[in-house]
């Protein structure tokens, strides 16, 4: 059996950049909103704001969302 040293690579000085992951940009949370009200509204699901859990109520066919 052999054994291997592994080192992350982030441990490892001087490689080529491509196996450095790059950050991915961070989003303004304003925007992160304005898209995902855009794309449930989009749904036409009927999604209600409130309660105490998340849960689809299949009697009446809404999305309960916990605030």
């Amino acid at each position: 059996m052999k054994g291997y040293t592994v080192f992350n690579v982030e441990q490892i000085d001087g490689l080529p950049n491509h196996y450095y992951i790059k950050p991915e940009p961070v989003i303004d949370p304003a925007e992160r909103i304005t898209h995902a009200d855009a794309l449930f509204a989009a749904t036409g699901a009927d999604i209600r704001h409130g309660g105490d859990s998340e849960h689809y109520a299949g009697d009446s066919d809404h999305v309960d969302a916990h605030l």
